[in-house]
């Protein structure tokens, strides 16, 4: 690859490791080195990206979210065809009564959502040159991963499997969950949908790969979805702690097992959520996160 010359730059620490690509000052830089420094910051040795390449990855990966429009007229979540009526999902909650759960504390899993064609595709834009390596976690929130925003590439690349992410989403929300409804967006169904390329690759991260309990800040409905075979990693079983009672600190801890090509719905702003240590091999995922207004990206 053609680089220019070596430059140094100071960056706050953020498990970014050799071989990362991030961007720095609207450049996409190739990580050589790392030295770590005190304050809790690092010396990155690292090569620029051509002029070139930097405008095409400003234009296929913008750091703001562009807003989309969600008409229900691409939702599949219905569809006979792909089999996902609503008799299809699973509904995962609370194991009191109905009437004690809280509506948002819901989750939904769809299995088989994407196909082993569609998970290969998305990995290979994860792994393109033009996936973004961007660093915005939360500092009291730990973690050990790669994350890479790739909302423009797979809207551009995979059209058909961008569209049908946002609008089972939004139909799951219109049964379940109306947040949509309650923030008066239910005729537009507008949103501002952040896409993400997460990676969990042991050899690379040199450690198990980890995310601690959170919260989607902001996200009124968060979908995961894996791509990788059960088989090619060990750990990494999602969990959620769901309220048991409205208003109160009581949680039930529920496991969620995916499989490749599985898909998890939940109120990301809600539902407090993590991943068990991905012990070895690799774990890639797709999220999505959407938010309701511009503000709330």
């Amino acid at each position: 690859m053609c680089t220019q010359p070596l430059r140094v730059f100071m960056v706050a620490s953020k498990d970014i490791i050799p071989g990362s690509r991030i961007r720095m000052r609207n450049a996409q830089v190739v990580v050589d080195k790392i030295e770590q420094k005190e304050g809790g910051r690092v010396r990155i040795h690292g090569r620029r990206i051509p002029d070139e390449r930097k405008m095409r990855s400003k234009t296929l990966c913008h750091s703001k979210l562009v807003p989309v429009f969600l008409s229900g007229e691409r939702a599949v979540f219905r569809s006979t065809s792909r089999q996902l009526s609503l008799q299809k999902h699973e509904v995962i909650a609370t194991n009191g009564p109905v009437a004690s759960r809280q509506r948002d504390q819901v989750l939904v899993v769809i299995r088989n959502f994407l196909s082993t064609r569609e998970c290969i595709g998305v990995l290979a834009i994860g792994e393109s040159p033009q996936a973004m390596q961007v660093a915005d976690r939360d500092e009291k929130t730990k973690y050990h991963h790669e994350v890479f925003r790739i909302e423009n590439q797979l809207r551009k690349k995979m059209p058909e499997c961008f569209w049908h992410l946002l609008e089972t989403a939004w139909a799951i929300d219109g049964h379940h969950w109306y947040a949509w409804k309650r923030r008066g967006h239910a005729d537009t169904g507008l949103c501002y949908p952040e896409i993400e390329f997460i990676d969990y690759d042991i050899k690379r991260l040199g450690r198990p790969g980890m995310f601690d309990t959170h919260v989607d800040n902001r996200s009124v409905v968060t979908a995961v979805v894996l791509l990788s075979k059960r088989d090619a990693f060990c750990g990494g079983i999602n969990f959620f702690d769901l309220k048991t009672v409205n208003g109160s600190e009581s949680f039930e801890r529920k496991h969620v097992v995916l499989e490749a090509g599985d898909a998890i719905f939940f109120r990301g702003e809600e539902v407090m959520h993590g991943l068990q240590p991905v012990l070895s091999g690799r774990r890639s995922i797709l999220q999505v996160e959407m938010a309701l207004s511009k503000d709330d990206s």
